[in-house]
């Protein structure tokens, strides 16, 4: 019986030591975060020319589905590290409106919060502070968020059906601290931590697919393809008494040549392009291969189109202006037609992050563009869009105002997975070892069982005889 005690106690220890060492209970317990995959829905046109192409995919409308309200309604909100707050367009708009997919009136769990607010520097006008159920991670987890339920919208705003999901790190228009998404998922237990990852699922230009994790950095969640070892991280910078997701490079180089210094550059995933400054353009358009294919040859040529829908309404907009895009035939050989790579060196953590002349170029409707633009008359910073998110996953860190990235990715095709798809496989492991010390366990008690019923009986006291006494009545010769 003691053997039985000692076996069960060692196969409590044992399933106890693996529960602790379990990644996933580990991940669970020390990073809580949410995951969800973004995407974008556009389709080019053939007839578009250049510079409506160019307009077209200025605006890089990423987003990702969450299920909103009692009817579980799938919202698709699209990702702006340039707003501050988590917004959606209400059904119950006038017709001069954008009607928006999400009717507060079928929820029964809508609640208002407070009374109409107007804004003057915003995109919407009129909005009610409000809050509904949103369901995380396949239902499993429900919280109320708090949102703005946009009712009317100035005229020339970015407005789609869905909602926008803001990332700044301040309002410029007043809007309530309770609006911000990662701070109300943060006061609702449901992340760890205010970081927050944008990352591409690959190079291609063409190709608008990838992972937003909320709560936990990559080479936590996915081991397999980013290591802290190749994580770079700053502060981000102050412009204005406010700390926005901007860098300051202390050099923008060119093949090594030095052509901006001390240059403020916006983390911008909402626009499609770099947008290089002034210094930049002139030094490029003073080389031997640009005036050989732009002004000799006329291989290649220029394109203008105007913004003037993205920060209207905002105190200082930085893209409502119109931009120059460069385009080339399809036959040019872009080997040849080399700018040079564009190094972003930070001398504080001996980093240079580099472009190839290959990264910014794309082909599209028989022309071949390139991916950094030109503003026409505000060249003061660089704009960094999707061609940087492209090449460089980002994090951002909204409590202590970090901006990181990492410098390189680990390709591994034979493991495609992330570390909480492989602790799948751990915990398959794990399940398969407790079934087996548990059907050990019953096999032990079933044996101890048959064991004793076998075991000899011992005889009562009234039981106990002798075999030479005979049981019969003397006789009496007497």
């Amino acid at each position: 019986m003691k053997l039985f005690f000692y076996l069960l106690f060692f196969s409590y220890y044992l399933i106890y030591a693996m529960d602790e060492q379990n990644p996933k209970k580990k991940l669970n317990d020390e990073n809580k975060y949410l995951e969800f995959s973004f995407k974008r829905n556009l389709t080019i046109s053939n007839s578009l020319k250049p510079e409506e192409l160019m307009k077209t995919l200025f605006y890089n409308q990423i987003y990702v589905n969450i299920k909103v309200g009692a009817a579980k309604k799938e919202i698709p909100f699209y990702l702006y590290l340039q707003q501050y707050p988590l917004v959606i367009q209400s059904s119950n708009v006038e017709e001069k409106q954008v009607k928006g997919i999400y009717n507060e009136s079928e929820s029964n769990t809508y609640e208002k919060i407070g009374k109409m607010d107007s804004f003057i520097v915003d995109d919407m006008s009129y909005a009610f502070l409000s809050k509904d159920n949103f369901y995380f991670n396949n239902d499993n987890i429900e919280s109320l968020i708090p949102f703005y339920l946009s009712v009317e919208n100035y005229e020339r705003t970015h407005i789609t059906e869905g909602g926008k999901m803001g990332f700044k790190l301040f309002s410029t228009s007043a809007h309530s601290e309770d609006s911000n998404f990662i701070n109300n998922l943060k006061k609702n237990k449901i992340i760890s931590s205010y970081l927050f990852s944008i990352i591409y699922d690959t190079k291609t230009f063409d190709e608008d697919t990838g992972k937003l994790f909320i709560g936990a950095y990559p080479h936590i969640l996915d081991e397999n393809h980013y290591t802290e070892d190749n994580f770079i991280s700053d502060e981000a910078n102050s412009i204005r008494d406010n700390i926005e997701w901007n860098f300051n490079f202390d050099e923008i180089k060119v093949n090594n040549k030095i052509v901006d210094k001390n240059a403020n550059s916006y983390f911008y995933i909402e626009i499609g392009f770099i947008i290089g400054k002034k210094e930049y353009f002139d030094y490029i358009k003073s080389l031997d291969i640009w005036n050989e294919y732009f002004n000799n040859n006329k291989k290649c040529h220029e394109a203008h189109f105007k913004i003037d829908d993205l920060e209207s309404n905002d105190i200082s907009p930085k893209l409502n202006d119109e931009f120059t895009v460069y385009y080339c035939y399809k036959d040019v050989d872009i080997d040849k037609l080399n700018f040079g790579d564009i190094s972003f060196v930070k001398k504080n953590k001996n980093c240079s992050l580099d472009f190839s002349n290959n990264d910014l170029w794309m082909e599209k409707n028989g022309y071949k563009y390139f991916l950094v633009i030109q503003n026409q008359f505000y060249n003061d910073n660089w704009y960094l869009g999707k061609p940087f998110f492209k090449k460089y996953p980002m994090v951002f860190d909204s409590d202590s105002k970090i901006i990181g990235l990492y410098t390189k990715t680990i390709e591994n095709n034979n493991n495609n997975y992330s570390k909480t798809e492989n602790s799948t496989s751990s915990t398959l492991i794990y399940i398969i070892i407790i079934v087996g010390l548990v059907i050990i366990v019953i096999g032990l008690i079933i044996l101890l069982i048959k064991c004793y019923i076998k075991l000899p009986r011992k005889n009562r006291a009234n039981e106990l005889s002798d075999d030479n006494y005979e049981y019969s009545n003397p006789i009496n010769n007497d």
